[in-house]
């Protein structure tokens, strides 16, 4: 049996996560697990693709040196921030209405989504994912996928929410990966995947909303009865929180993001014992020592992280799914490890929270315990996607020549310079109905009104603090 080599790069605003599994049917053995310092990026998009291919040319050449292979191509998420979300229905008419439906005629209107659904804006937005909210048939009626595989019917219709995002974001984070010498095998929509490394089945399908806390961006992903229903996201995270006890104790970033993983806090009255300590903090810059008391420090970090977590409320009430959460709110990603996060955001939001760690089962990560945290999540999704796609390999020795490993989720009809296709043949054409916009992609620009009087100062001194 063939092996091959699968490689997932998650570029966050404070940190590279770089994965290489070697698969081998359907076995998945994690060969490699490290993050890197980011550079060039901002609220999960790059901004500076020189710097940011830089930094992740140096994490690929370690493991091309330690694994003794050599890395073309690599799978990454899409950025999860500026992403707006519409609705519309799409129907194919069968050619064999007295047969049962298939497995293949569901894929074909999935697949035919992303290909015929055209953004109003083109030039500056594409198509993230479509992800399908129901189908129907003459005799069913906004059933399961599962429901309505099986049945018969002239036709099917399927009811999509359309993600769409920037295109500029795109083509910065494969300027960045060019940069790296490396080319994009896989684009993924990191909402519609990470909830197989998170979250369970009953969760999901009761209805549960994923808190993910990172870097630079935040965001809520909430899914009811099996399917992604709503994605929202706010360009802040947990170097906001950092950027804050730097700005109190006057100190070095790094150190206060080190302070913070240390003896960072929420609820401050909680502390008991640790109320009482005060930090000796001497920054290699400074004479004299800095003090800053634990109690402090608890309250820097008990405020952002309110102001956050009262922004993610805000998107779970607009939603209109607050009341179908009947699992109640996973919180990860990096600051989901801080101290009394997860009581805090129960506390608020008055329903049932747990810390969502990794779930890798598949995935063979002996000599990795670090692949379990909370900020390997992303990373972890990914894994468990490529590992199951057989046309994927990053290394020159895979099945897949680079040009076949090119991704082709916006445009899989696009045509190569041989005039070969390397999409499916189509046999049917999805006839779209009217698009529905919703307003829930842009939070920052279209409700800054209400939005601020309900989660109060939340942007203040934003330029400032990213400056």
């Amino acid at each position: 049996m063939t092996e091959r080599y699968i490689v997932t790069l998650d570029p966050g605003s404070s940190k590279l996560g770089l994965a290489v599994a070697k698969v081998c049917g359907r076995d998945i053995n994690l060969v490699f697990y490290r993050e890197y310092p980011s550079d060039g990026i901002r609220h999960g998009k790059v901004l500076n693709p020189l710097r940011a291919g830089n930094a992740i040319r140096t994490a690929v050449a370690e493991a091309e040196k330690e694994l003794g292979i050599k890395i073309e191509s690599v799978a990454v998420p899409l950025p999860r921030f500026g992403i707006r979300q519409e609705v519309a229905p799409g129907t194919i008419a069968r050619t064999n209405p007295d047969e049962c439906i298939t497995i293949d005629e569901i894929n074909l209107l999935k697949d035919n989504a992303l290909d015929s659904y055209t953004p109003d804006d083109p030039v500056h937005e594409e198509v993230y994912e479509a992800i399908a909210q129901s189908f129907t048939t003459e005799d069913l009626f906004q059933c399961k996928e599962e429901d309505i595989l099986g049945s018969v019917g002239d036709k099917i219709e399927g009811n999509f929410r359309i993600f769409i995002g920037s295109k500029g974001a795109v083509t910065n984070l494969e300027r960045a990966l060019s940069t790296a010498q490396l080319s994009t095998g896989r684009k993924y929509f990191e909402p519609a995947l990470i909830a197989d490394a998170v979250l369970t089945d009953s969760e999901m399908d009761n209805g549960v909303a994923l808190f993910e806390i990172g870097a630079g961006v935040s965001s809520v992903s909430i899914y009811q009865a099996g399917n992604l229903r709503y994605y929202g996201s706010i360009p802040f995270g947990g170097r906001n929180v950092s950027i804050d006890i730097k700005n109190e104790a006057g100190i070095r970033e790094v150190l206060a993001e080190n302070i913070k993983l240390g003896y960072g806090a929420c609820i401050p009255e909680k502390l008991q014992t640790m109320a009482a300590k005060t930090l000796m903090i001497n920054d290699e810059d400074q004479v004299v020592s800095r003090k800053l008391p634990v109690t402090r420090l608890s309250e820097i970090i008990d405020c952002r992280m309110r102001e956050i977590f009262e922004a993610l409320l805000y998107c779970v009430h607009r939603s209109g799914l607050y009341g179908k959460l009947r699992s109640g709110i996973v919180l990860c990603g990096g600051s989901a490890e801080l101290q009394g996060a997860a009581s805090l955001l129960a506390g608020m939001s008055g329903l049932n929270v747990r810390v969502g760690y990794s779930r890798i089962k598949g995935i063979t990560s002996t000599g990795f315990p670090q692949f379990k945290d909370e900020s390997a999540a992303v990373s972890a999704a990914m894994i468990l996607r490529a590992g199951t796609d057989p046309y994927f390999s990053s290394t020159a020795s895979g099945a897949n020549t680079r040009e076949e490993l090119r991704d082709t989720v916006f445009d899989p009809g696009k045509e190569e310079k041989n005039g070969t296709s390397k999409s499916v043949k189509k046999r049917h054409q999805p006839i779209w109905g009217k698009k529905v916009r919703l307003g829930v992609g842009g939070i920052v620009d279209d409700a800054v009104g209400l939005f601020d009087s309900t989660v109060g100062k939340l942007y203040d001194n934003f330029d400032n603090q990213e400056n």
